[in-house]
Order: C-alpha cells, then structure tokens, then sequence
C-alpha cells in the first residue's frame, strides 16, 4: 500500500472505468478524491487497483479490478466498499466475494425535482454548530458504512455552504448535509432530526428548505440514497414528491 501525494497520480486508474476488461466499483470523480487527498492510498496487486480512504479504524474502498484475473489482496485492515450501478454486474460482485467482501446493506437512489420555491428562510449553519452536528450524524449513522464524515471534513462543508438548519430559540432541531452535484442536482449526504424534536414536521420543512436554497442558485433536483429495507423513511420521501430511480447501491464489509 503506497501514499497517494497527487491527484493527478489517479489519473490513469480512473480512466479504468472505460475500459471493459475492468469492474469499477466507484462512480466518484476526480474532485471526489481531492476533497480527501490527504487520507488516500492505494493498493495494486498487478494491475488491479483499491483507492483507500482511510477513516477511524477502517478503510474505504474503491474498486478498478480486472474481469478476468485472479486477484490477491494482502491486506488485513477492514474495508468498506459501496458498489454502485446502473445495471447489476453479477460476475463483477463474484470478484468482490472472491476477495472475502460480505454484502451489508442494500440502498436505492430516490430523486425528486425542485419545481417550486416554498419561500423558505434558509439557515446556512456556521462553525459554531459543528461539534453538535458531528455528535448527531455519529449517534444515528452507522461508521462502518463509510458514511460519518470527520470534523475536518464537516469544516469544509460549513466553508463551502453545504449544511443547512432549522434553528429556533437558539436550539438546533435539524439539519442537512450535502453536497453539489453535476447536472444541476444537490446530494444528501444526511439528513436528521434531533431526538426530542421528531414527530414535529421537521424533515419535511427541511427538505423544503433545501428545495427553496436549491432554485435560488438555480438547481433542479435533489437526489439521495435511503436503505431498501427502511420502509418507512421512503414512504416519507414518497409523500414529498421523491420518486426511486433506477441506480443502486450495495454496502459491503471484509
């Protein structure tokens, strides 16, 4: 496992995703790695390749691997690895259970577009909401899914205009990180009420809110991914007009 020090050093891998001989995992882009430059690594067993992201006890995995190789993984840190597809690539998961990954969690995408504006006042969380926000996506996401972002990285989505909340009485009720996407879209990466204030039409108001920040900088979609087997929370994001497209994602573990 070798220190990624440049971007540009993943340049090649990456075009591995045109090529049919290869099974790609990822449908992260170039920018996607840079955010995270200094935590990435890379593992090559001949010309098959892992990107690492290395988190808190673990590492995230994104996999370029050849159809038609037997591969060897000397590796003995745990691994995350989401697969995501348009069209489900049987020989290619052979290859991830080959190499001892256990399938976790099934997600499906859902989107819905931004038509209207609700003339929502928009709060753009600050710093001084950080520790609470860290604390809330840590008690209620699972870190191994590879989801739970660090503080550092919290920081840069404050910077960046990427968390909005719904504050009253000085009292953070909820809140959604995302991010911007291509095609005009905005990404949750979470979305979550405070314990004590669900059950109080938070979300929806949220996602209101983040329908009406999203047409005023001129985006038309909302896009995120929800757990196949979590009825209830897409019956919430079907009430709101959210529809299931046709792109999935598989959690595996190893």
């Amino acid at each position: 496992m070798k220190k990624i020090k440049a971007i540009d050093e993943l340049d090649e891998i990456l075009n591995k995703r045109f090529d049919l001989r290869y099974f790609t995992t990822s449908m992260k882009n170039k920018a996607d790695y840079e955010k995270n430059l200094d935590s990435l690594y890379l593992l090559e067993d001949r010309e098959n390749y892992l990107i690492l992201l290395k988190r808190d006890g673990f590492y995230i995995a994104d996999g370029f691997l050849l159809r038609d190789d037997s591969i060897e993984l000397d590796f003995n840190e745990d691994l995350v690895l989401e697969y995501t597809f348009k069209r489900f690539d049987e020989k290619g998961v052979g290859i991830l259970n080959a190499l001892g990954f256990k399938e976790a969690l099934k997600r499906t995408q859902m989107e819905l577009k931004i038509e209207d504006s609700f003339s929502e006042e928009v709060k753009l969380l600050d710093e001084s909401y950080l520790n609470e926000v860290h604390d809330e996506i840590v008690s209620s996401f699972d870190r191994y899914y590879g989801c739970v972002p660090t503080i550092d990285e919290l920081i840069i989505s404050i910077k960046n205009e990427e968390i909005l909340g719904i504050v009253e009485e000085n009292n953070l009720k909820g809140f959604i990180e995302f991010k911007v996407g291509s095609k005009r879209s905005l990404i949750i990466n979470h979305i979550s009420v405070l314990k004590k204030y669900r059950r109080q039409g938070i979300g929806k108001k949220l996602i209101e809110k983040l329908c009406s920040y999203g047409h005023k900088i001129g985006y038309n979609r909302i896009e995120l991914f929800v757990n196949e087997d979590n009825e209830e929370a897409i019956s919430f994001y079907k009430s709101l007009g959210f529809v299931e497209k046709n792109i999935k994602s598989i959690i595996y573990r190893r």
